[in-house]
């Protein structure tokens, strides 16, 4: 029989909270009181990473699938979902076979089904990270499931961090209704420069921290101009914290240097951080 104790929460809470990066014994605290469930689930659940398939070494014939897990555990129990504030899914786990080699056309998220399932549980939602494997390949936005690109653009209005990393076609649209977006993370993100259709009323965001790396010169191109047409909702001109790394073996034409020349002179009157570097040309510096 469980013994309820007669320690104050606010000590027993505060012992929890710095376990939060301790998973194990985040574990072993909720099974051993009622008391220590709640808050340890919170920091269990509050940050969630959706990785790739793999063989369990435990059992050789068995497949330990991340998401599908996560899955049954919320549908068991709902409650988990208003736990979680920030959710990473990622293809950048490695094989143990030496012959492996990555392939984005095998990409487990081309596949899955249970991703556009979570999401829309996952009422309190703030952070939402799409992680592609790196230089290898990007993911391809356009290959994904029907209902997994609807759930992800669905989501995406109540976020107030998105972070976009290795992955090609993705749709404008995603940028297109972000009314409580507050950081904007680009990590060699290739754009479907089909515009979207304006949004009515228009519902502008402010920005304030964006963070932008290509290794390719192409990907800015497909981007920029939706920044600065009439329909886009994205206002850089509250920008607190920028940094903008391109390192490309190519040169910089004269009209990628004026357009982000322009992001810095749009929001010069509130920026307090700003990281920049062109690797392969230095009439940016010069032109700001």
């Amino acid at each position: 029989m469980e013994t309820k104790s007669n320690i104050p929460s606010e000590i027993y809470e505060a012992i929890l909270n710095n376990l939060h990066d301790d998973k194990e014994s985040l574990v072993n605290c909720a099974l051993i009181s009622r008391q220590f469930t709640y808050r340890s689930q919170r920091l269990l659940f509050k940050r969630v990473v959706l990785d790739s398939p793999f063989q369990r070494s435990d059992k050789a014939s068995s497949v330990f699938s991340p998401a599908e897990t996560f899955l049954e555990a919320i549908n068991h129990s709902p409650h988990l979902c208003r736990l979680v504030v920030d959710l990473q899914i990622s293809d950048q786990r490695e094989s143990s076979d030496p012959e492996w080699t990555y392939s984005e056309a095998n990409s487990w998220i081309r596949q899955d089904l249970a991703i556009a399932k979570i999401l829309p549980l996952l009422s309190e939602l703030e952070n939402f990270s799409i992680i592609g494997h790196g230089y290898l390949g990007r993911l391809n936005f356009n290959c994904w499931t029907e209902d997994l690109q609807s759930a992800i653009l669905s989501k995406i209005p109540a976020l107030r961090t998105l972070t976009l990393d290795w992955i090609r076609n993705v749709p404008l649209l995603i940028l297109s209704n972000i009314p409580h977006l507050e950081t904007l993370h680009f990590s060699n993100v290739n754009f479907n420069t089909d515009f979207p259709p304006a949004v009515e009323p228009l519902n502008t965001t402010k920005l304030t921290n964006f963070y932008y790396n290509s290794h390719s010169s192409s990907d800015w191109p497909t981007l920029y101009p939706w920044l600065q047409s009439e329909n886009c909702t994205v206002n850089l001109k509250q920008l607190t914290h920028i940094s903008m790394i391109i390192d490309t073996p190519m040169e910089a034409t004269a009209e990628d240097v004026h357009s982000m020349s322009q992001v810095l002179r749009g929001c010069a009157n509130t920026l307090k951080y700003l990281h920049i570097c062109f690797s392969s040309n230095s009439e940016l510096s010069s032109s700001i």
